[in-house]
């Protein structure tokens, strides 16, 4: 066994890591610095609420992204297309309709969210 075959999955997973650790302190660093200034917290609570979303759009474009491999593969069985073109074309067009619907429902999910905060802070 050479010794690159053991130093580029270690030096990937270092890279990573570092990565993920420098995301996290440059996060705390920053929310650390606005509340020393004073920021309304409010937007932490908009990023938590956009991050409910995520899961939801992660959801909805790999539903699409199976939609189009099935159906680029009945294209490609029917239609006689070219593999790679019958795939392409499917995932791209399902995953992008996914996305679409996706945005939608998040107009809907944030205005019925805004409606209930309304009616809560009349009461």
């Amino acid at each position: 066994m050479h010794i690159h075959e053991i130093l580029i999955p270690i030096t990937l997973f270092c890279s990573i890591a570092a990565v993920a650790l420098m995301f996290i302190v440059g996060r705390h660093k920053e929310r650390m610095y606005m509340i020393e200034r004073g920021v309304s917290a409010q937007i932490f609570e908009q990023a938590a609420k956009r991050s409910v979303y995520n899961s939801l759009k992660y959801a909805l474009l790999m539903i699409g992204f199976a939609i189009g491999l099935l159906l680029g593969e009945l294209l490609r069985l029917k239609a006689q297309m070219e593999p790679p073109v019958a795939y392409f074309s499917m995932i791209l067009l399902w995953g992008g309709l996914s996305l679409l619907l996706f945005y939608i429902l998040q107009r809907y999910l944030m205005a019925q969210d805004a409606h209930k905060e309304a009616a809560f802070q009349e009461a």
